[in-house]
């Protein structure tokens, strides 16, 4: 199979599962959580960031999410030979506008040496299957615009630009 550029790329042979995260799963998941959120952080703050402190106060976030019923947060990992390759978190959240609950998409990550095999693509693909049955009509993400990588996937996978934030540093 040839990809646009003209490269061969690799084709898995094996299967992929897809399943509920498991408490063993959180090691993997933690270390895919505190590198997108990482990416998440513009250049000009991740500068004076620690990043062993980030990655401290992002497991600890996102191990309280775990810990509610509140955000119907789900958690979904990609397995291969039992080993995991790669996650998606989604959740609920309401639109501050309108008040009403809409799927979200929490977080993203496949391991690099595993990208560009479909995994994501079947993550995405079940995610997008567990919100429709949940009742959802559509599904947002947060995302920094100096986050490329996460900006051509979600692109590619139909997301379209919404609100904006924006930052502007102090002098």
């Amino acid at each position: 199979m040839k990809s646009k550029t003209g490269e061969k790329s690799k084709s898995y042979t094996f299967e992929i599962t897809i399943r509920p995260m498991r408490k063993s799963d959180l090691p993997f998941v933690h270390k895919g959580v505190c590198e997108t959120n990482w990416q998440d952080i513009p250049p000009t703050l991740r500068k004076d960031a620690k990043r062993d402190e980030c990655d401290k106060r992002i497991i600890e976030e996102f191990d309280a999410f775990l810990k509610t019923r509140r955000y119907r947060f789900k958690v979904y990992v990609a397995v291969q030979n039992k080993i995991p390759v790669g996650f998606i978190s989604i959740g609920e959240l309401k639109n501050h506008a309108t008040g009403l609950p809409g799927g979200s998409l929490l977080d993203f990550w496949v391991e690099p040496e595993c990208r560009r095999h479909g995994i994501g693509t079947r993550l995405f693909d079940h995610a997008a299957e567990k919100l429709l049955e949940q009742g959802y009509t559509h599904w947002g993400v947060m995302v920094s615009p100096s986050n490329k990588a996460s900006l051509h996937v979600l692109e590619k996978r139909g997301f379209s630009p919404g609100y904006l934030s924006m930052y502007k540093e102090l002098e």
